[in-house]
């Protein structure tokens, strides 16, 4: 599973709650989503075992380019403090996610791609 997918499954489990990593009601935020989807809960952070790159790459600020932090970092303030939707920041994790794609999601991928091809 990447990081992602970890998100969108999680948002299924957790309703959104900026500020609030996972407050066992069933609210929590980005990172509490992510965390709950990987069979976390309020006081473990899972996630950093399953996704170790999280805590540990730097990258830049989407809308802050020239501001740098890790990806935890980056999702929090997306979530907190910018707005951003869960499938925007579904997105983004995609752009910066090192975890190997599943060998059968990219042939079905591929396999979508030639039938798409093929009708036009």
């Amino acid at each position: 599973m990447r990081a992602s997918e970890a998100l969108i499954l999680g948002s299924m489990l957790l309703k959104p709650l900026p500020r609030t990593f996972d407050d066992s009601n069933g609210h929590g935020c980005a990172l509490g989503m992510i965390n709950r989807a990987l069979g976390g809960n309020n006081v473990n952070r899972i996630y950093r075992t399953v996704f170790p790159w999280m805590p540990g790459t730097a990258v830049s600020h989407p809308l802050h380019p020239m501001q740098h932090s890790n990806v935890e970092n980056t999702v929090v303030s997306l979530f907190d403090n910018c707005g951003w939707s869960v499938t925007q920041i579904a997105d983004w994790l995609e752009t910066v996610d090192p975890t190997p794609r599943e060998i059968t999601e990219i042939a079905a991928e591929n396999n979508s791609a030639v039938e798409l091809a093929q009708r036009v």
